[in-house]
Order: structure tokens, then sequence, then C-alpha cells
């Protein structure tokens, strides 16, 4: 059950991913925090086990995966296949208390909130939580636009 209302119980403590067991987590921990990454990307700093290439594309610009119906290009074969549920309508992912369907497994996820309540984003300034971070951006920016002292320091942004 808990899959199917997307409750994770078990949180990564490096990246904050989350899983439903205990074994799903100690798996992740094994396979992205151990200290088998050995190929850094240069550009953004991030570490990887062996999909440093594929990664590198993202950065290069280099789109060899075209979509055959609007011409689209991704830099990863799993990018296509997702965006290709825009031609087939194709909806594999559904909410398992109202059936609704959707496209992508994190608009489901965004979706189930409304079911469970959860409102994960929490106003630094005051008590108001929201369920998705835009909603807490729009709040700091048009209740608290006087205090700036949330912005990063450096880049002024949210």
């Amino acid at each position: 059950l808990k899959s199917h209302m997307d409750i994770r119980d078990y949180t990564c403590h490096i990246c904050g991913r989350g899983f439903y067991r205990p074994d799903a987590l100690k798996k992740h921990l094994l396979c992205y925090h151990a200290n088998l990454k050995a190929f850094h990307c240069s550009i953004c700093n991030k570490m990887f086990k062996g999909h440093l290439p594929q990664h590198m594309r993202t950065h290069l610009k280099v789109r060899p995966h075209g979509c055959a119906v609007c011409g689209s290009v991704f830099s990863q074969r799993s990018q296509l296949i997702v965006h290709q549920r825009i031609h087939s309508g194709e909806r594999p992912y559904r909410c398992q208390v109202c059936w609704q369907a959707f496209a992508h497994s994190s608009v489901l996820k965004l979706h189930i909130r409304k079911h469970t309540g959860e409102k994960p984003f929490e106003c630094p300034l005051c008590s108001s939580s929201f369920s998705q971070l835009p909603h807490l951006k729009k709040h700091m920016l048009s209740i608290h636009q006087q205090d700036k002292s949330y912005l990063c320091q450096k880049c002024k942004e949210f």
C-alpha cells in the first residue's frame, strides 16, 4: 500500500531521495554514495560510477536521440522515451486513490500530495507550508517581499 500511495519512509541522508524499503535504501547507498564513483564531471562537479560519457552530452549539447514525430532531440534515450508519451498519449502512472493517470512519475508524486495533504516545503519566515516548491517561492516573493534575508547572497535568488 505504501508504494501505491508513494509513501517513502526510508530517506537517503546524503541526497534526500526516498525509498519504500530499507533494502532499497541500502542498495542506493552502495551504488550511488559508496566510494565507487571514479568519474568526476569537471563542469558541474558531479561524480559518476561509469556514466560520465552520457552525462557529458548534456553539457556539450550533443543530442543524438531524435523524435520521429516532431523532430525534438535529446541527449539521453530515456528522455526521448518519456517525450514520446506526448504523441502516444500513454499515461502509465496511475493514482491508486482516484485512478487519474499521468505520463510522468514525478507528476503523479505531486498529485498524490493532494490526497495525503503532505506539504514538505515550509516557509522559513512564517508557519506556512506548501506541497510544491514553486508555491513556496511565490509565497516568499509576494508575502515576504520586504524581507530579502532568505535570498542567496551570491545570486540573489531563492
